[in-house]
C-alpha cells in the first residue's frame, strides 16, 4: 500500500511541477508582448519625427494599423493572465489538496502545504489593491496605446479637413471593434476571479 501511495503522490508532484511550468511559460510570454508593445510605440512615435509632413499625417492610417497590433497584444495578454489564473486555481483546488491527503494531518497547521495561493490573499486589503493596480499597469502598456493611436487618428483627419478612404474607414471600425473586445471580456470573466479569490480567503480564514 505504501508503493501505491508513493506513486499517486510522486504523480500529483509530476502534475505540480508541469503546471507550474507552464504557468512560468505564460509569464514569459507577457514579458516578450511588453516588449513588442513598446516597440510598436516607439516605432510609431518615430511616424511623427519624418518627413515634412510628417509621415504620421501622410499616412494616419498607420495609426489604426498600429492601434490594432497593441489590441492583438492586449488580447495575448489577457489570455495569458486567464491561462495562469486557471492553471492556478487547478493546482490550488485539485492538486494539493490531494497532495494533502497523502501526508496526512490536515488539521495541524504546520503540516499545511503549497500555501502561496492563501497567503498572497490573506494580505490587507491596501496590499491586494497595490497589486491590482501593479498588474493592470502591464495591461495598460500595450492597451492605453491602442486608444490613444484612434484618438490621434481623428485628431490628424479632422485638422486636415479631408474625407477618410475606404482603408481607413474600415481600419478605424476595425480597431474601435478590438478595443472594445477587451473591457467587455475582461468584464465577463470578473466573476470566475472574484469566485477564486472569495473562496480562497474562506479557506484561509477557517484554516487559521
Amino acid at each position: 500500500m505504501s508503493n501505491d501511495i508513493d506513486r499517486a503522490f510522486q504523480a500529483h508532484i509530476t502534475e505540480f511541477n508541469a503546471m507550474r511550468d507552464e504557468i512560468n511559460l505564460h509569464i514569459g510570454h507577457q514579458n516578450q508582448l511588453i516588449n513588442y508593445a513598446i516597440g510598436i510605440v516607439v516605432g510609431t512615435a518615430s511616424l511623427f519625427a519624418f518627413g515634412q509632413p510628417n509621415i504620421a499625417q501622410q499616412e494616419p492610417f498607420l495609426l489604426l494599423v498600429a492601434s490594432l497590433l497593441m489590441s492583438g497584444i492586449s488580447w495575448s495578454f489577457m489570455e495569458a493572465s486567464l491561462q495562469i489564473n486557471n492553471q492556478g486555481r487547478y493546482i490550488h483546488e485539485k492538486i494539493v489538496p490531494k497532495i494533502q491527503m497523502l501526508i496526512g494531518n490536515q488539521d495541524k497547521e504546520k503540516y499545511h502545504i503549497m500555501r502561496w495561493e492563501d497567503a498572497k490573499i490573506s494580505h490587507p486589503k491596501p496590499r491586494l489593491l497595490l497589486q491590482g493596480i501593479t498588474a493592470m499597469g502591464k495591461f495598460s502598456i500595450a492597451y492605453i496605446p491602442s486608444i490613444a493611436f484612434i484618438f490621434i487618428f481623428r485628431s490628424i483627419t479632422d485638422l486636415s479637413g479631408r474625407s477618410w478612404t475606404n482603408i481607413e474607414t474600415s481600419l478605424y471600425w476595425a480597431a474601435i471593434i478590438a478595443a472594445l473586445i477587451l473591457p467587455i471580456g475582461g468584464l465577463i470573466n470578473v466573476p470566475f476571479l472574484l469566485r477564486f479569490n472569495v473562496k480562497s480567503l474562506i479557506f484561509w480564514k477557517k484554516k487559521k
